[in-house]
């Protein structure tokens, strides 16, 4: 029997409860389908849209971001499956929670089965689908669902749920009291600007110690300069100028020895397929001096919210210290509020360039929990995320030492202190990540400091 026939099912939540209150003289019967074959996902595509155009969703919740995620990294991976929950309450399509289950396999452990969301570290905010008019009851059908087949799984981690979400409370309280074993923790955060009716509001908002420096900057580049910026239109090539803003970004961060996000052709893929089916919403930004793209930002403009997704610099180092990336921001901003928008989304990350624009911590939160035997899961999980950090993180160092050695030979004493450093560095972090491996090593060490 095959995957999608064997865990496919429906189920009646007024006869199966599951741990969930069902309320007496309930007269609408509530229908839980699993989604598991690529012909039943497609099938989600109008259905899938309709119920986000009547929610409070982000960008990322689209179907078509959910689906080209899965084409270029689940359909490829063999220990990976759709499990995509449905729920119908009186012939309304009242919620769609995009998940997957994967397990998780290395030499000489037990493999592990992990129930998580669709579109992994790629994607900033991850939630269910929800028609606001069955927001608790989809919820805990979901959740009553989840806790029926916990024998599929071994572990549930969902990340990256929004802070105006009810999704991590609601599905957190009902699993634990169904007897899983867990945490609702916050997992990142995503700074985040409130933009005034005009520029000049916006500023006015900030500290004036910011403002100043954010109104200089602007100017300096632009004294000196011929400055243009400039905002891809639905009708110009959007694959020509994002394959332009890939190279931007990653030749930046190849100079500094690091690998860039598009290292990894099947981000590329991904990244030139959405921005091609979202182009309505992509905000694809260049700030041009003298003629030349220096600076660009990779946005999506989506229900009055400018999310900033990454950006690109490409420019000779005595144009870096007027600030670019900052004035490509500032700019991005400027023309958000032109469009409407009130807020600027500077998205997962507590750089430090996000606060000196003005913005302010908004949290995303996990749900994990463990079924079964929750310490012996518990460590597991520990193990294996630990090993994904060390996999992730020796391509990282590797990277940075072979560009040490290329600027300046691989027995200068100025490669002998990098190494030392690293090193330092590398112990350090390995501490952090193994106390709390389920946070980036960054949000740990914050947490550290904060108490």
């Amino acid at each position: 029997m095959s995957y999608s026939a064997k865990h496919r099912r429906n189920v009646n939540y007024r006869s199966h409860s599951f741990g969930i209150p069902v309320k007496s003289g309930a007269s609408e019967a509530t229908k839980v389908q699993v989604v598991t074959s690529l012909d039943e996902f497609d099938a989600l595509h109008d259905p899938w849209n309709t119920l986000l155009d009547k929610g409070s969703g982000s960008i990322f919740q689209k179907f078509e971001w959910q689906r080209s995620w899965w084409r270029h990294f689940g359909e490829t991976n063999r220990n990976t499956y759709l499990h995509i929950i449905v729920v119908e309450i009186s012939g309304t399509t009242a919620a769609i929670a995009p998940l997957q289950i994967e397990k998780m396999r290395a030499p000489g452990l037990p493999s592990l089965r992990v129930l998580s969301f669709l579109g992994g570290k790629l994607t900033d905010y991850l939630d269910f689908i929800v028609h606001p008019r069955f927001e608790k009851e989809a919820i805990e059908s979901i959740a009553g669902h989840i806790g029926e087949a916990r024998s599929l799984f071994d572990v549930i981690s969902l990340t990256e749920i929004p802070e105006h979400s009810p999704t991590s409370r609601i599905l957190f309280d009902i699993l634990q009291a169904s007897g899983l074993q867990g945490t609702r923790f916050i997992n990142e955060y995503c700074p985040r600007v409130a933009l005034g009716p005009t520029w000049e509001a916006t500023l006015g908002s900030m500290d004036s110690s910011r403002a100043r420096r954010i109104s200089r900057r602007i100017r300096l580049i632009s004294r000196d300069h011929e400055t243009h910026f400039e905002v891809l239109t639905p009708s110009e090539d959007i694959t020509g100028a994002m394959r332009e803003f890939i190279r931007m970004h990653q030749g930046r961060w190849k100079k500094m020895g690091e690998l860039g996000v598009f290292d990894d052709e099947r981000v590329v893929k991904f990244h030139l397929e959405v921005a091609e089916q979202l182009q309505e919403w992509v905000f694809l930004a260049f700030l041009c001096i003298d003629g030349v793209r220096v600076a660009a930002d990779y946005c999506f403009l989506f229900r009055g919210t400018l999310s900033y997704y990454l950006n690109g610099i490409d420019c000779p180092e005595d144009l870096m210290k007027l600030s670019p990336g900052l004035v490509v921001h500032s700019s991005c901003m400027q023309e958000a509020i032109r469009r409407g928008a009130h807020s600027f989304d500077f998205l997962r990350g507590i750089e430090q360039y996000k606060y000196d624009l003005g913005a302010a911590d908004i949290p995303n939160w996990s749900v994990l929990l463990y079924s079964g035997s929750a310490s012996r899961i518990r460590l597991l999980h520990r193990v294996y995320l630990v090993l994904d950090s060390v996999k992730k993180r020796g391509k990282k160092e590797i990277a940075l030492f072979r560009h040490e050695i290329r600027k300046d030979g691989l027995l200068a004493s100025s490669t002998l202190r990098f190494l030392a450093s690293r090193l330092r560095t590398v112990l350090v972090d390995s501490h952090t990540k193994i106390s709390q491996p389920e946070k980036p090593i960054y949000m740990s060490q914050r947490s550290q400091t904060d108490h």
